[in-house]
């Protein structure tokens, strides 16, 4: 089974936070197994199993959102925004939005441990990638990637009108997650 960092999964309570919610709340509306792992105070650094990662995902949406997927965007928007300030400033150093793309697949390790994301298109305006190996990815994560990747993209170089749509799932009988991302 797929595990995740706990930044992950900090910047989802981070997240609920801003908007009002309790992480006990939160927490409570999890599986047994996924309120395991929040028995004590999660590390950015550790890996937790993907469950108490992606019920947490299950719930915000839940409750900010109508169940099927409507906020989970925009989590990801703002987990992107939070990302670029903190852990993945280094990105916003670099000399444009096609050469952090480039360099984003090599992060997907050190944020989940199953899957990899591989480069298959990037030029000015556009990029075209896929994660492969990951067959049990939640549908509710690609969405957050959508969300994280159009943040990413706008929130270090200003460009504008960021667009990123999954154009194939694994979930939807897909071989992988294929993200395609445009801007101006």
């Amino acid at each position: 089974m797929a595990q995740i960092r706990g930044f992950a999964i900090r910047g989802l309570l981070h997240h609920a936070k801003t908007k009002g919610l309790a992480a006990s709340e939160l927490i409570r509306q999890l599986s047994p197994e996924a309120r395991a792992s929040y028995t004590s105070q999660i590390t950015h650094s550790e890996f937790y199993p993907y469950e108490a990662f992606t019920g947490l995902i299950h719930v915000l949406d839940q409750i900010l959102g109508d169940g099927a997927g409507s906020s989970i965007k925009e989590i990801g928007r703002s987990a992107g925004k939070e990302d670029i300030k903190g852990i993945f400033q280094v990105v916003a150093f670099l000399a444009s939005p096609e050469k952090a793309v480039h360099r984003s697949p090599s992060y997907w390790s050190r944020y989940c441990d199953t899957g990899t994301f591989v480069e298959e298109e990037i030029r000015p305006g556009y990029f075209r990638l896929a994660l492969e190996n990951f067959p049990d990815i939640d549908p509710l994560h690609c969405r957050l990637i959508e969300g994280w990747n159009e943040a990413g993209v706008s929130s270090s170089w200003g460009t504008r009108n960021v667009k990123v749509t999954q154009v194939e799932c694994v979930s939807r009988g897909g071989k992988r997650c294929v993200f395609e991302g445009t801007w101006d």
